[in-house]
């Protein structure tokens, strides 16, 4: 069987499953007069994607996507092997020796090197493959394996896996992450589930998460978790991010709790937050962020959550513990309200790139 017949099967199997914008969108994504890319000519790949007005005389955004979705079709009819590694390394196996070899860069760039226009379009790339994933067309996981990020890490819980303590800082995993896994140092403590980033939580790493949780023999079907993240508006933002993106993968519910609260500060770490006022461009953020929050005292200054200081640290390890025991978190700490993934976008920034 050729690929093209197992594009055929899989097309069915989408136009089935996927809903009609979704379907609508795939079906206006991909250049389906294009032929084999593996196999075209430099001229039929210029005659398929021509766009005089590009610098390259190409559509990148046309020939990207259909790249990508031959790509996914090949793997699935076993004529080419998965990625096997990050996001990076698609752009290395397939996107710029593509480029490479049919002279597609556009001449003034590679006078000067071709890095602007290489690191743009890289970063289309991921838009594009993004798109891919928030119409529902294919995951992260599956087909492609792409690998769980090497700056993202969890530890499913032995006790209680649906309890998920969350933090947005990396240099947090050891004394933060660690003791909710373990249990605290004589590890007789319940053991929940510990999941770092590092910043706003990659796609694929709450893809690979939520899969595992989902496969477990008790598999988890209503997540609670529990956010570490700054107290300022990003942290807020990044609360809300983890939150969505566990959605998408249909738990039957969501539970966020944002665990950092101004009782955790001291009056020197207080009085050290930085002022926000000024931070014109993130205007927005910050209204919502003290619309939410109330700020500091109503002032819209930011503090960090790796100054928390070790006895407040433990505080707050007893109180989740507590929180998990007696079924009374929402008594504890403050509940996040959902927030539809598509809107936690920054200005300007594609939409495709949240699910990247």
């Amino acid at each position: 069987m050729s690929w093209k017949d197992t594009e055929a099967s899989v097309l069915q199997r989408l136009e089935a499953r996927l809903s009609p914008e979704n379907w609508k969108w795939l079906r206006g994504a991909v250049n389906w007069e294009a032929g084999d890319l593996d196999e075209a000519s430099t001229t039929e790949v210029r005659h398929w994607f021509h766009r005089p007005s590009n610098k390259n005389g190409i559509n990148d955004t046309g020939l990207c996507r259909t790249w990508i979705w031959q790509s996914w079709i090949k793997i699935q009819a076993g004529v080419a092997e998965p990625v096997n590694g990050n996001l990076r390394s698609y752009w290395y196996q397939i996107v710029e020796p593509f480029y490479n070899t049919h002279s597609l860069w556009p001449e003034e760039v590679l006078q000067r090197g071709g890095d602007s226009f290489e690191d743009y379009l890289y970063q289309e790339v991921l838009q594009f493959i993004g798109d891919f994933v928030r119409h529902r067309v294919f995951l992260y996981r599956p087909e492609w394996q792409f690998q769980l990020p090497s700056d993202s890490r969890y530890i499913i819980g032995r006790d209680r896996p649906k309890f998920i303590f969350y933090t947005e800082k990396e240099g947090l995993w050891n004394s933060h992450c660690m003791p909710m896994a373990e249990g605290g140092e004589d590890h007789l403590e319940i053991q929940i589930t510990a999941f770092s980033t590092k910043g706003q939580p990659p796609f694929v790493a709450v893809e690979h998460l939520a899969n595992e949780l989902m496969n477990l023999p008790k598999p988890v079907a209503n997540p609670v978790i529990l956010a570490c993240s700054d107290l300022d508006p990003w942290g807020l933002r990044i609360a809300e991010q983890i939150d969505a993106k566990m959605r998408f993968f249909g738990f039957n519910s969501v539970t966020t709790y944002r665990l950092i609260t101004l009782d955790l500060f001291t009056p020197k770490n207080i009085k050290g937050a930085r002022d926000l006022s000024g931070m014109t461009a993130s205007s927005a953020d910050i209204q919502h962020w003290l619309d939410v929050t109330g700020g500091l005292n109503g002032e819209a200054k930011g503090l960090h959550c790796d100054v928390i200081n070790k006895s407040r640290r433990e505080q707050l390890f007893k109180d989740i513990r507590l929180g998990i025991r007696k079924g009374d978190l929402a008594d504890r700490f403050p509940l996040l309200k959902p927030v539809p993934l598509e809107q936690l976008a920054q200005d300007e920034e594609p939409i495709g790139r949240l699910y990247t």
